[in-house]
């Protein structure tokens, strides 16, 4: 059956998470954010050291055939500072990634017809426009990034079913850093596919606002188990890339702020959330793949 059709723009409002504690109706056990904290923090340090209970959790994805770029390594530097916190507020060094943007505002295109559904997928108005990356090279990782996360998704070993790049799948990520689980600090990126699911009274009766409308990504239990994809890397260069299992037998479960929707936070990877970077992939008017990113920092 169609989804409900709000008036208004609901660009926030997506399968997202809060960093309150959430409870599992089916259970009605509490997900308590330090438990989901300390999970994520094995689980970056899993990433780049197997660890035998969660690396059969871990489903790993091929990384890019081109070295890290260095200016996504150096924002490990905000989180392995004394104290091990990273700021995210403030200007200069206080958010490495405002640091790696330009500061020249772009025009954010409409992806896939979005706004005639009154949908912004941007975090923040789309008529304040984005950012984007100094470093061409640091773009086009990002770029193949998204294109091996989607591309690795119907692999057989993996049985996540398919993720496709578009606006209603997978789309964006977050950006985080924090001071353990890795060599000189790590950067994260936490990406969610399976955003916005076809409305449906059995399968799906969740009412996501504008952004849903037309969706013909349909919600399956075994996708949605599959649905948060992380990339680390150090300062000292190493990275992994990998789809989380938050299937019901997995340990991972436990990361999930919403189990329902197989819902996880960036903030329980990182001691700051940097800001989100979205990838247009195809967009009508044919720019290459590295043109297709766009940069919000917070």
């Amino acid at each position: 059956s169609p989804s409900p059709s709000p008036s208004a723009p609901r660009r926030s409002v997506r399968v997202g998470a809060t960093d309150a504690g959430a409870t599992d109706d089916a259970t009605g056990e509490a997900w308590v954010p330090a438990r989901r904290e300390a999970l994520a923090s094995d689980v970056v340090r899993a990433m780049f050291e197997r660890d035998a209970a969660l690396e059969p959790r871990l489903r790993r994805i091929p990384l890019p055939p081109s070295r890290v770029p260095r200016s996504l390594t150096r924002m490990t530097n905000a989180a392995s500072g004394e104290g091990g916190r990273a700021s995210s507020s403030g200007s200069g060094s206080g958010n490495p990634f405002r640091d790696a943007t330009h500061p020249r505002r772009l025009r954010v295109p409409d992806y896939e017809n979005a706004l005639a559904d009154g949908c912004e997928l941007t975090p923040t108005p789309r008529a304040d426009g984005a950012r984007r990356m100094r470093c061409g090279a640091a773009n086009a990782y990002v770029a193949e990034l998204f294109r091996r996360a989607a591309r690795c998704s119907d692999d057989e070993k993996n049985g996540d079913g398919e993720t496709r790049l578009s606006r209603y799948d997978l789309f964006h990520a977050h950006v985080f850093v924090r001071a353990s689980g890795g060599r000189g600090g790590v950067v994260g990126l936490l990406m969610h596919a399976l955003e916005y699911p076809r409305y449906d009274d059995a399968d799906f009766p969740f009412a996501l606002g504008n952004c849903q409308r037309g969706s013909d990504v349909a919600f399956a239990p075994a996708a949605a188990a599959g649905r948060n994809i992380l990339w680390t890397a150090d300062a000292a260069g190493r990275c992994a890339f990998a789809r989380l299992d938050t299937s019901e037998t997995s340990p991972l479960r436990g990361l999930l702020t919403v189990p329902a929707l197989h819902t996880t936070y960036e903030g329980d990877f990182g001691d700051a959330v940097l800001g989100d970077l979205l990838y247009f992939d195809g967009v009508a008017d044919g720019r290459k793949p590295k043109h297709s990113v766009f940069a919000f920092p917070r």
